[in-house]
């Protein structure tokens, strides 16, 4: 069977499927209980018929690069808290179920003192990532070496950035995309000054993607983005919509990275949220973004230049 999607209507296998997929790896799914689809896979809790339950991520475009993000949670797990990878190849990736609530379901339902806990565990985890050192920034390859290296950890986000402002559905949007292009050109000096270190990142260390549970960060999922690159990106993810977050949580964020080890510098939170742009452009000139999710990240981008204005 091959095993690939390009339609996210068809991004779904069927148990059958799923049968043939994880034949190699011992699992007789009994039942899967699909998550929110994601841009380049679709993921599942997963029931087996012995009653054991599994995370599956079903990778759409299947290829030898998804070697990279099971060789990191294996090179991880005795650093941070990710899960156990249970079998891997280039289409599927299994691993162990990780039961926690997304930091970002605690912020929609405004349970703000678990966020503020929270704030110190999520700080930590990201001074643990920016001490994972490379020589050179860019894309790691299986060994999780950079086989695709970047001039810097700032300018090869550069070229991402210069990917999603070319795209044709841009339109109405242009002037907006233009004023956070005018005003990420004159934070990039900064940036490229006090980062040149090139670390682990994340890159979608954003509140679906941590799990917490009593306050203690449980589990950090979804690294098929991870690079050789800047904190910076993490950090401005971490503290995406800065404004609507208790101060309180920003502080913990910020202790729990010191504590980690990191020397922070000065005005490094503006800096963050101004290369967050990056993403926030990149969600607001897709194709087939929503209405709802192009006005609160038009938003963001205007909370952010209007910050950056007044600094």
């Amino acid at each position: 069977m091959q095993v690939g999607w390009n339609d996210p209507d068809q991004a779904r296998p069927t148990l059958l499927e799923l049968w043939e997929l994880l034949g190699p790896a011992g699992i007789k799914p009994a039942r899967a209980q699909w998550l929110e689809t994601g841009l380049a896979n679709s993921s599942c809790l997963l029931h087996d018929l012995s009653g054991g339950v599994h995370f599956l991520k079903v990778y759409r475009h299947p290829g030898p690069e998804h070697a990279v993000e099971a060789a990191l949670l294996r090179h991880l797990a005795r650093s941070l808290p990710v899960p156990e990878v249970e079998y891997a190849d280039h289409k599927i990736l299994l691993t162990t179920w990780i039961s926690g609530i997304p930091l970002q379901t605690l912020m929609r339902e405004a349970r703000w003192g678990e966020v503020v806990v929270a704030g110190h565990a999520a700080g930590k985890a990201l001074a643990t990532l920016s001490a994972f050192d490379f020589d050179q920034a860019g894309f790691l390859g299986s060994d999780l070496s950079v086989s695709e290296p970047w001039p810097s950890p700032i300018d090869g986000l550069w070229g991402y950035w210069e990917a999603v402002t070319s795209r044709p559905s841009t339109g109405e949007a242009a002037p907006l995309v233009a004023r956070a292009q005018a005003a990420l050109s004159g934070a990039l000096p900064w940036m490229r000054e006090r980062v040149n270190q090139p670390s682990l990142c994340h890159a979608d260390f954003k509140g679906s993607n941590l799990l917490i549970a009593d306050g203690d960060l449980v589990g950090i999922v979804d690294w098929e983005f991870a690079h050789a690159g800047t904190w910076l990106l993490d950090a401005g993810q971490l503290l995406r919509g800065r404004d609507q977050l208790p101060d309180q949580f920003v502080a913990n964020v910020a202790h729990g990275m010191e504590e980690g080890g990191m020397d922070l510098p000065q005005n490094w939170q503006i800096h963050a949220r101004m290369l967050d742009l990056v993403n926030l452009v990149d969600f607001l000139t897709r194709p087939k973004s929503s209405e709802t999710v192009v006005n609160d990240v038009t938003a963001q981008i205007e909370a952010t230049l209007q910050t950056w204005e007044r600094r």
